[in-house]
C-alpha cells in the first residue's frame, strides 16, 4: 500500500473505534456486546484471518445471541461487524513503495469500487439532506446527534446515518475477506465452514424453538406467528434467503469434498434444507428451486457446444420461470391467502414515492419511516409503516433510479468476477474441463439469494446481509483465482516475468480518466442529493392512497361529509394529540346494525368503534411522529360496504362507500420528539 491508501484506511477507522469505545464506557451496552468488542477486536489485532473467521460464524447469529441475553433492542451484529473492521483497517497495513506492483490475488474490478465510493457519497449526502430536514423542528437534530452519538447500537435514527452505516460495513466487508484470502489463500477453505457453522446454529435453535425451547423474547415473537419458525432473525423470508444462499454453497462443496468432509457438507446441507422448510419462505422455497436445477445442468453440460449447452440450460430455466409465475399468481389470486393483492399494492406504492425524487431518492431509511404518506390504505390500516417487500425497489426509492445503478455496478463487478471464473473453466478443451463445484455453489447461492430479493428485503436485515457479503467476497475470490490461473495457462504468455500485472493494471491515461470521473461524482453525489432532499417528503392525496372520496357530497344531519371506501384515511397535522372524528354509517339504518369501524396509527388500533345511523364523535390521542413527518396518519376499516345508490333513495351512485366522515376538531395540541429504539425489518 502507498502512503496515501495508509493514510485513507487510518481516516476510515476513527469514527468506528470512537463508537465501539463510547459503547465499551457507556453502561446501557450490555456485557455480552462488551465482551465481544474487546474479543473480536482482539483477536483481529493478533491475527486478522482469525477475526474474519469468527465474525462470518458469530455476525449472522447477533440477533439470537442478544435475544440470548434478554435484550430486544441492541445490534449486536453490527457490533461484531465494528469490532472485526475497526483493527482490520489498521492491522492489515502493508507499506509498498509507489513502483512496487500490487500484491497477486483476486480483486474487483476498478468500476466496482468507484461505484462503491460514489454510492456512499451519495448515502452521506443524503442524510445531511435529511438532518437539515430536523432544523425545522426546535432542538430534534441536536437531540437526534445526541443520542446517535450516546446509544448509537439501540437508536433507529430518523436522519439515516445507522442506515448508510449497514451498507458501508457490507462494502468493507467484502473488501476485507477478498483481502484477506489474497493474503491467506487457505481461508477459501474456512470461510466457508464458518459460513455453514453458524447456519447448522441457527438450525439447531429453529428445532428447539419448534419445540417450544428458546429466549422469551423469540418465544413471545414465534407465538403470534405460529406456524412458521425461524429463531436466528425477526424476518422470516429473510431467514430463508439465508438458508438457500448458504444451502448452494453446502452442496457445491459436499460435491466437492471426498471423506468425512464430505459428510460434513451434507449435514451442512441438511440442516440449511430444514431451516429452509422451517421458515415457509416461499421465495427462498423458489429461489434455490430455480438456482439448484440450473447449477447441476451447468456442470452436466459443461463438455457441451456453447449454443447447445445454453439453449438446454435457458429452456430449462425459461419452464421453472413460467411455472414460478403461475404458481405466484395463484397465490396472489388465493382468497384465502391472509396477504392476497399485498404485493402488488407494495409495487404500486413503492412506484408513486419514486415519482416524487425519482434520481436521488428519498434518503436511507426513510421508505419505512415515510411509508405513511404513500401505502394504500389497506397498507396503511395493516402494517402503520412497512418496507417495500422488494428490495430493489427500496433502494431506488431510497437512492433513485441513479443511485440504485451505482449500487448495482458494485454487484455486477463483484458477480461477474465470479462469472469469469465459471466461463474461464467452461471454455477449456473438451474433455479438459472440470467444474468448479464450490465457486458454483457460491454463485449459485449470491444469486438465489438476490432472486429473493425480488419478494423481499433480506439485505436490510444485518445478520443476514453480514452473510451475504462474505459469500459475494468468498465467490468473487474465487472466480477471480479462476481467471489468473487462466491467463497463467495461456501459451503465449508462458515468458511474461510478472503475469499479476496482467490485464490489472490500468495504463497511465485510463488512470487519469478514472480519477477525473471519481472526482466529477464525488463533487455532484456529495452537493445534488442533499440539495433535492431541502424539503420533507408530503403525503400523496389521491382517492386510491387515502381511501377516500373527495367529490362534494353536500352534509347530512347539517354536517358536510366525504365517503370512506371500506378502508380509509383521515390525516390531521403532526403537532395535534387529541382530536375529535365525527362518523356517521348510514348502512345501520337498512340493515338495523350498527357498522364497526377499526381505527388505528401507526399500525397499532386505537379504537374500535361501533357507528350508528347518526353521528358519532370519537376522541382520539395520538401518537407523536418522528420528524420529518409533517402529518399523522389515521386509518379506518368498515366491516361491511354498501354502493350509493343502495344508501341515498333516487341514486344512481354506483360507487362502493364504508362510513361518512365529517371534519375533525383538535382537542390538543403538542409536540416533542423521543428518540425511539431501532426496529428491526420484518
Amino acid at each position: 500500500m502507498n502512503r496515501r491508501t495508509i493514510a485513507f484506511r487510518i481516516l476510515l477507522s476513527i469514527l468506528p473505534f470512537a463508537i465501539l469505545l463510547v459503547a465499551l464506557g457507556n453502561s446501557g451496552t450490555p456485557l455480552l456486546a462488551r465482551i465481544l468488542i474487546v474479543a473480536v477486536g482482539g483477536v483481529t489485532l493478533w491475527d486478522p484471518a482469525a477475526g474474519l473467521l469468527i465474525t462470518a460464524g458469530l455476525a449472522p447469529l447477533g440477533a439470537f445471541l442478544i435475544a440470548l441475553d434478554g435484550v430486544q433492542y441492541f445490534r449486536l451484529t453490527e457490533v461484531i461487524l465494528l469490532s472485526f473492521i475497526t483493527p482490520w483497517l489498521v492491522r492489515s497495513i502493508r507499506f509498498t513503495g509507489p513502483a512496487e506492483p500490487p500484491e497477486p490475488g483476486p480483486r474487483l474490478p476498478r468500476y466496482a469500487w468507484v461505484a462503491a465510493w460514489l454510492f456512499s457519497v451519495l448515502l452521506i449526502s443524503l442524510c445531511v439532506g435529511l438532518s437539515r430536514q430536523l432544523l425545522r423542528y426546535q432542538d430534534a437534530l441536536r437531540i437526534s446527534l445526541e443520542t446517535f452519538a450516546g446509544r448509537y447500537f439501540t437508536y433507529g435514527d430518523p436522519t439515516g446515518y445507522s442506515d448508510t452505516a449497514r451498507i458501508l460495513e457490507g462494502f468493507a466487508l467484502v473488501c476485507a475477506t477478498m483481502e484477506l484470502i489474497r493474503r491467506r489463500p487457505s481461508l477459501a477453505k474456512w470461510v466457508p465452514i464458518a459460513l455453514a457453522s453458524s447456519t447448522i446454529v441457527a438450525a439447531a435453535a429453529t428445532i428447539f424453538l419448534w419445540f417450544g425451547i428458546g429466549p422469551r423474547l423469540v418465544l413471545s415473537r414465534e407465538a403470534a406467528i405460529g406456524y412458521r419458525f425461524a429463531a436466528h432473525v425477526l424476518d422470516l423470508n429473510a431467514a430463508g434467503s439465508h438458508f438457500a444462499m448458504v444451502l448452494c454453497l453446502a452442496l457445491g462443496i459436499a460435491m466437492r469434498e471426498r471423506g468425512r468432509q464430505r459428510a460434513f457438507w451434507i449435514f451442512a446441507s441438511a440442516a440449511c434444507a430444514f431451516g429452509l422448510w422451517m421458515s415457509g419462505s416461499r421465495s427462498g422455497l423458489a429461489a434455490a428451486g430455480l438456482v439448484i436445477p440450473v447449477a447441476v445442468l451447468w456442470t452436466i453440460t459443461i463438455d457441451w457446444p456453447r449454443r447447445r449447452r445454453l439453449g438446454l440450460i435457458g429452456g430449462v430455466l425459461g419452464i421453472l420461470l413460467v411455472f414460478g409465475a403461475v404458481r405466484a399468481w395463484q397465490i396472489e389470486r388465493d382468497p384465502t391467502y391472509t396477504a392476497s393483492g399485498f404485493r402488488q399494492q407494495f409495487v404500486m406504492s413503492s412506484f408513486r414515492v419514486i415519482g416524487t425524487h425519482p434520481y436521488l431518492g428519498i434518503g436511507p431509511g426513510r421508505y419505512f419511516r415515510d411509508s405513511p404518506n404513500f401505502l394504500t390504505p389497506q397498507l396503511a390500516w395493516a402494517y402503520g409503516s412497512e418496507n417495500a417487500h422488494n428490495y430493489f425497489l427500496q433502494v431506488t426509492t431510497e437512492e433513485g433510479i441513479i443511485g440504485f445503478f451505482v449500487y448495482a455496478a458494485f454487484f455486477a463487478g463483484a458477480i461477474g468476477l465470479a462469472f469469469r471464473g465459471l466461463s474461464d473453466v467452461s471454455r477449456r478443451s473438451r474433455g479438459a474441463a472440470k467444474a468448479d463445484w464450490r465457486l458454483l455453489g457460491a454463485v449459485a447461492g449470491i444469486i438465489a439469494f438476490l432472486g429473493t430479493c425480488l419478494m423481499g428485503h433480506p439485505l436490510l436485515v444485518p445478520e443476514v446481509a453480514a452473510a451475504f457479503f462474505i459469500q459475494l467476497a468468498l465467490a468473487a475470490s474465487l472466480g477471480g483465482s479462476n481467471v489468473l490461473n487462466e491467463v497463467r495457462n495461456v501459451s503465449d504468455l508462458r515468458n511474461v516475468s510478472d503475469v499479476r500485472s496482467v490485464r490489472l493494471q490500468p495504463d497511465v491515461n485510463t488512470r487519469r480518466y478514472e480519477w477525473g470521473v471519481t472526482l466529477a461524482g464525488t463533487i455532484a453525489f456529495a452537493v445534488l442529493p442533499a440539495w433535492t432532499l431541502e424539503k420533507p417528503l408530503m403525503p400523496v392525496h389521491l382517492e386510491e392512497v387515502d381511501g377516500m372520496y373527495y367529490a362534494d357530497e353536500g352534509a347530512a344531519e347539517n354536517m358536510p361529509f366525504h365517503w370512506t371506501r371500506e378502508y380509509g384515511t383521515v390525516w390531521v397535522p403532526v403537532r395535534a394529540r387529541t382530536i375529535e372524528l365525527p362518523l356517521r354509517s348510514p348502512q345501520a339504518a337498512i340493515t338495523h346494525e350498527p357498522t364497526l369501524v377499526e381505527i388505528t396509527v401507526e399500525g397499532r388500533t386505537l379504537v374500535n368503534l361501533l357507528v350508528g345511523e347518526h353521528w358519532t364523535t370519537v376522541r382520539l390521542n395520538l401518537p407523536s411522529p418522528d420528524p420529518p413527518m409533517q402529518f399523522n396518519r389515521i386509518s379506518l376499516k368498515v366491516n361491511r360496504t354498501a354502493r350509493v345508490a343502495d344508501l341515498i333513495p333516487g341514486s344512481h351512485d354506483q360507487r362502493v362507500v364504508g362510513v361518512q366522515v365529517a371534519d375533525y376538531s383538535i382537542i390538543q395540541v403538542a409536540w416533542e420528539f423521543v428518540p425511539r429504539p431501532a426496529v428491526v425489518p420484518h
